[in-house]
């Protein structure tokens, strides 16, 4: 791995006493792996700050409103000293001791290879519906991956689905090189900033790596209605960058959101019990059916906000608290 100096920057906000097991797992990283821990704080009013300092990181606090998914990044990418920063969250939880050095090191393969994302495995207490749909993300996979391409006349042949893969990329854990930040850094987005950023390298000729062999345990119990807004932020997005839109038609909503329902029937294990199964058979429709509708409103509201001038209202509710 040579003495190449790594800076790991966590954005952090109250993030409870789990944090710490992040950051043990961190120090127990193998390999001799010189690194530097940075936090960016926006405002935590628990014992956030007080563990990230018995662990030696650097501390760079933000006003909780300044708070931005790409400029926040961009921020604590600044104050690095390494050459190659790893990015994460401060709920990821680095599985073995092989997370770091196997993210690191495909940056080392090829100066072409710009970023590198690792796999995640859902937490223990995961609900199914949330853990069938990391297994279908990209980020969720067990086979290694080299993105990029040739050229532009190649990345316009691709339909929007499959630059959606080409440009897949996930700052829940990730490595980048520091040169190549400077000359490409995170856009001011609300949500996404990652996938825009492989976008951007990927067209220039870089290349970006999925290792699997880098594993972080990570996901989120969250409530029906904030992984809508996440949907529809995440929809927002993609329609922007990749002109992703995947129900052209509001009809399509329904239709489609029944046979998800009934197929993620079946991924509810045998290991709940019988009320557990009838809970989630229950939940399966109005999950299903709002993550539709969160699609549709997110794919269409960047030529709303254009052309409906009271849509930003609604847009407005629909960011906050993501």
């Amino acid at each position: 791995m040579g003495n190449k100096r790594i800076s790991i920057i966590i954005p952090t906000y109250n993030a409870g006493d789990d944090f710490k097991n992040v950051l043990k797992m961190i120090k127990q990283q193998r390999g001799s792996l010189s690194y530097e821990l940075i936090c960016v704080d926006s405002g935590s009013n628990d014992l956030t700050i007080e563990i990230a300092r018995d662990f030696s990181a650097r501390i760079f606090q933000i006003r909780k409103e300044d708070f931005n998914h790409g400029l926040t990044r961009n921020y604590g990418v600044s104050k690095a000293e390494g050459e190659y920063v790893v990015l994460m969250t401060q709920d990821a939880l680095p599985q073995d001791g092989n997370w770091l050095m196997s993210l690191v090191r495909c940056l080392e393969e090829n100066k072409i290879i710009a970023g590198a994302y690792s796999r995640q495995v859902p937490r223990n207490d995961c609900n199914p519906f949330i853990r069938e749909r990391l297994r279908d993300w990209f980020a969720g996979g067990e086979v290694r991956r080299i993105q990029g391409i040739e050229n532009l006349e190649e990345l316009e042949r691709l339909s929007p689905r499959e630059k959606f893969k080409l440009f897949a990329f996930d700052n829940v854990s990730s490595c980048i090189r520091k040169d190549i930040w400077k000359r490409f850094p995170f856009e001011k987005r609300d949500f996404g900033e990652d996938l825009a950023w492989a976008k951007k390298v990927v067209e220039r000729g870089y290349r970006i790596v999925f290792e699997p062999e880098s594993v972080v345990i990570h996901s989120h119990n969250n409530s029906l209605w904030y992984e809508f807004k996440r949907v529809y932020l995440d929809h927002q997005g993609l329609n922007q960058l990749i002109g992703i839109d995947l129900f052209p038609g509001f009809w399509k909503i329904f239709l489609a959101g029944f046979k998800e329902a009934i197929r993620l029937w079946g991924k509810i294990e045998g290991s709940y019990s019988w009320g557990e199964r009838l809970y989630w058979k229950v939940y399966a429709f109005p999950y299903t059916l709002s993550q539709n509708i969160a699609q549709f409103l997110g794919s269409h509201s960047n030529n709303w906000l254009e052309n409906v001038g009271w849509y930003g209202f609604i847009d407005r509710i629909l960011k906050k608290g993501v």
